[in-house]
């Protein structure tokens, strides 16, 4: 596992928002996957100092330890299912941590470690145990286009329910980036707030990155984690279900007869493949250094 360049930058704008890493533990040993230039680019976009020669100094070393005491971490931990690259903590993910470990960080980070572990819900519900109340969690996972690197990719929905008020949390913030050094952010908008599923159909491998604050302590066993069009549903009673976004589309397909439809369906595909798949109200372009707040606020 290794912090890329997207997932350097995310970290660092939330030290410099001031995020504290002061007990920090990651998902495996990670490394530092970045070149110099690229870390001192990061370092300025976030607006933090730099000294000179600072950035190979954070370079030096398998892991990227330099880079997160940079960040405030006084304590650094790993925790990993072998003990293969030194991790401080040997348990396997599909188990629930021990429960001394119980509220120990500041901040649980997952550099790409979870979609390797079979049985996400425990290494989920184990990541939200292990942290203090005010601790956050981040995770910089695959989305899209990653088939075969691992067991899994993951859908923004997921992280919008797990770290939901229910589970004791809230999303400060969520971004889809493509893997391209330069590849822009989009902030993701929580499906429940804009009453439609946010998917994405691209062609390039794609992650999320996530940021989320543990507000309290919620019981072992008492997570509450539903598909939000579902809970919707169920709430309007199944049949009518809740109001759904309008659009020329929606009201095209409710009138035209299916012939006009055939025939249109292959050029609305052409179009579609010439613009962007980032749109709103699902996706908004973030800026560096712009407020994190939410794509639907």
């Amino acid at each position: 596992m290794a912090f890329e360049i997207h997932g350097v930058r995310f970290l660092l704008e939330a030290a410099r928002d001031g995020v504290s890493f002061e007990d920090t533990l990651t998902l495996g040993r990670t490394a530092l996957g970045v070149r110099r230039r690229q870390l001192e680019a990061a370092f300025r976009r976030a607006r933090l100092p730099l000294a000179a020669g600072e950035a190979q100094r954070l370079l030096d070393g398998p892991y990227a330890d330099a880079f997160l005491r940079r960040l405030g971490a006084a304590r650094i931990a790993s925790i990993d299912g072998s003990d293969y690259e030194g991790a401080t903590i040997v348990h396997d993910l599909n188990r629930a941590a021990s429960a001394d470990l119980k509220g120990r960080y500041s901040a649980v980070i997952d550099g790409g470690t979870l979609e390797h572990v079979f049985n996400v819900p425990v290494a989920l519900a184990s990541c939200m145990r292990l942290l203090r109340v005010g601790g956050r969690f981040f995770a910089m996972t695959p989305c899209n286009n990653y088939m075969g690197h691992g067991f899994y990719q993951f859908s923004p929905e997921l992280f919008w329910r797990v770290f939901g008020e229910p589970n004791g949390f809230v999303v400060e913030r969520m971004f889809v980036c493509e893997l391209a050094p330069t590849a822009p952010w989009y902030a993701v908008a929580d499906p429940a707030a804009i009453g439609a599923r946010v998917t994405l159909r691209n062609r390039r491998e794609t992650q999320l990155l996530v940021q989320a604050r543990k507000c309290r302590d919620v019981p072992p066993g008492a997570l509450t984690v539903q598909q939000s069009d579902y809970v919707a549903l169920w709430e309007h009673g199944g049949s009518t279900g809740p109001p759904r976004p309008t659009g020329v589309r929606r009201i095209a397909a409710g009138i035209l007869p299916e012939p006009v439809k055939a025939v249109l369906r292959p050029l609305l595909a052409r179009l579609d493949a010439l613009g962007s798949p980032y749109r709103p109200p699902a996706f908004r372009r973030y800026r560096p250094g712009q407020a994190p707040a939410r794509p639907h606020d």
